[in-house]
């Protein structure tokens, strides 16, 4: 009497064989590949908060607190920055260099222009079609002259060259 044929072997009929050792390294490589991945992410991610002009400031002006929002920037950028912690200090400086919307404050960029012996501020209130047509910027020098009123009287004020910002009486 002849044998049956044997059926071919399949995955399908093979008895089901689980590896303790193989499962536990798998295991441990899921895990190490998370924690590896949650490292580097928060190395990417480590922020702390800065100043930002929130707006375009020409220099010589006092910074007011409009002037000034807080961004996150990444923690190793290596750029000088004012940190957030230092609001108070800065709103209330003076810029010493143009600025624009959105740039980052620099240390070096706010403070107080020293003013030298013998100049005042002059602040200037003129109507629109008194301006000159390119604007007034910190620095223009400006001749200023008396001149009479609606009554014809004379302020008692010399010439002065003036510095928006600064200005030098002529005795």
């Amino acid at each position: 009497m002849k044998t049956p044929p044997a059926a071919p072997i399949t995955a399908a009929n093979l008895p089901a064989r689980r590896n303790p050792r193989l499962l536990a390294i798998g295991v441990l490589c899921v895990v190490l590949g998370g924690l590896g991945t949650a490292f580097a992410f928060l190395a990417v991610t480590d922020t702390i908060e800065v100043l930002a002009f929130a707006r375009t400031v020409p220099a010589g002006q006092q910074l007011s607190p409009t002037d000034i929002t807080s961004v996150r920037i990444n923690a190793t950028t290596g750029l000088a920055v004012v940190p957030a912690e230092r609001y108070d200090e800065v709103v209330g400086a003076q810029v010493l260099t143009d600025v624009v919307a959105g740039s980052l404050v620099n240390p070096a960029g706010v403070g107080w222009v020293p003013q030298p012996r013998g100049t005042v501020v002059v602040g200037l209130r003129l109507p629109y079609g008194r301006l000159p047509s390119t604007g007034l910027r910190v620095g223009d020098a400006l001749l200023l002259v008396p001149l009479p009123d609606e009554r014809g009287l004379n302020y008692v004020m010399p010439t002065a060259d003036v510095d928006l910002g600064t200005a030098t009486a002529d005795p």
